[in-house]
């Protein structure tokens, strides 16, 4: 099926990264250049990262393919559905932006939601804004573009930020410029990336929230995080219950490792001081002094300074 709408340019200008020059399709819509993140989106597009070639046209469907990188993971069925009904009844508001991988062939940069609501109405062409622009800039651009649209998961926009420090050296305060968040928020969104995998996927399907989440954070082991996230759904937990709960965990745990801290603490100070008497090796376990002597006049002057030491304590009684 052919897309059915028509566009004409006169003039394309790219300031924002999308075209906001008129973009005329057969219901005579414009092009939507509102951008909730416009000012971090500018930031993006430069004369140093964005090479100057860029073309308007249509494209057929079969000539484009979805980046790999995509932050985006999980497209919504219902939430495509709308949006094919919307474009088959007012055609593409849009373009989407692609970028040239050779061949004839081509990658999207942003508008894959898009793009897979035009294979769902079975359309031949669509609308495409060219950009030969550079990888670190494709992957930007892709998150912005998901960004903008605010149904972007958490866990995918960890899995971003994640992607843009490994790939390509970015700090939390650069991926916080680009994308208009404080750096707290991208650290934030990063340290969800610490919980186990059951932990995560029961995020992501929306059976804990992200209150549960950051509050299972403070265990350090997975499997403690197991329990609790099963005693969260077995117990119907609020957040504000599994936050108390796990507050207690930690203090006993806490609690339990005091004692050990103390008698590390009595070995460390005293084995030195018994092995400089004794003048051989001493190893203190629980209520047990171990003394190591490796000859019988090793043995026979512990012997020795043994009974001097008794000496001394009853002479300190007397």
């Amino acid at each position: 099926m052919e897309s059915p709408h028509s566009f004409t340019t006169s003039h394309v200008e790219e300031p924002n990264g999308i075209s906001n020059s008129p973009l005329n399709t057969s219901k005579g819509m414009p092009v939507n250049s509102n951008s909730r993140l416009g000012k971090g989106f500018n930031a993006l597009i430069n004369e140093k990262r964005l090479r100057p070639s860029s073309d308007l046209k249509e494209l057929p469907l079969n000539a484009i393919e979805t980046d790999p990188q995509q932050p985006r993971q999980v497209f919504d069925d219902s939430l495509l559905s709308e949006l094919a009904d919307s474009m088959a009844t007012h055609g593409i508001l849009e373009p989407i932006v692609v970028c040239p991988i050779g061949n004839d062939r081509y990658q999207i940069i942003a508008g894959e939601r898009r793009f897979r609501a035009a294979r769902r109405l079975e359309w031949s062409h669509i609308p495409v804004v060219v950009r030969d622009a550079h990888a670190q800039t494709n992957t930007i651009l892709a998150l912005v573009e998901n960004l903008q649209r605010s149904d972007l998961h958490v866990l995918e926009e960890a899995d971003a930020y994640a992607q843009l420090q490994r790939d390509h050296g970015f700090s939390q305060g650069e991926i916080a410029k680009h994308v208009g968040k404080s750096r707290p928020a991208i650290a934030n969104a990063l340290r969800l990336l610490r919980l186990g995998d059951l932990s995560r996927s029961a995020l992501a399907a929306g059976e804990i929230e992200m209150g549960h989440a950051r509050a299972l954070l403070a265990l350090q082991e997975t499997e403690e995080q197991n329990e609790c996230l099963n005693a969260i759904r077995s117990g119907n937990w609020s957040v504000r219950r599994t936050e108390n709960e796990i507050k207690q965990r930690l203090d006993r745990k806490k609690a339990d490792q005091e004692p050990l801290k103390v008698v590390r603490k009595v070995e460390s100070i005293c084995s030195p001081e018994l092995e400089r008497y004794f003048g051989v090796e001493v190893i203190l376990k629980g209520r047990q002094i171990r003394l190591k002597a490796k000859s019988p006049a090793d043995a026979k002057i512990i012997l020795e300074k043994m009974s001097q030491w008794a000496n001394q304590a009853e002479g300190s009684k007397a």
